[in-house]
């Protein structure tokens, strides 16, 4: 099984979880320890080089919570952001480029995503239409990421 990098710290072993969205599992390691906070969808564009989109939630808390975020990439299954990866699928050097991110302020957890291919005969980037679903989720206490 996959390894999401959530290590819970005060265990008594290492516990990672094999599904990103077990947070019950998570949880009762550490009483409340972990929640999800919200999930965002985001749609990406199409068009010669298309720039990333963004979408963010307020969280309203007034300072930087600890939080990681999920979400589907079209390589890997899910993955934690940040994400950024260039892929080949043909011998023509036609070459996909995946970019997935996350940052939070005071007020805002913000999540991007982009989705381009270069098509090495045209020597332009499209950009391609695909949605990803960021989950994110709050750590109440304090935890160490792998």
């Amino acid at each position: 099984m996959a390894d999401y990098g959530i290590k819970i710290t005060k265990a008594t072993k290492d516990v990672t979880s094999t599904d990103p969205q077990d947070y019950q599992f998570w949880s009762k390691y550490r009483n409340k320890s972990i929640k999800k906070l919200t999930s965002i969808t985001i749609t990406t564009h199409t068009g010669d080089n298309h720039a990333a989109i963004t979408g963010s939630y307020h969280h309203d808390f007034g300072y930087i919570p600890q939080y990681m975020v999920f979400v589907t990439s079209i390589v890997s299954g899910y993955v934690n952001c940040d994400w950024h990866i260039y892929y080949n699928y043909d011998k023509d050097g036609n070459i996909g480029d995946e970019t997935l991110s996350a940052y939070a302020n005071n007020d805002y957890i913000y999540v991007s995503a982009n989705l381009n291919y270069y098509y090495n005969g045209e020597g332009v980037t499209h950009g391609i239409a695909q949605q990803y679903i960021f989950d994110v989720v709050l750590f109440m206490e304090e935890v160490e990421t792998a």
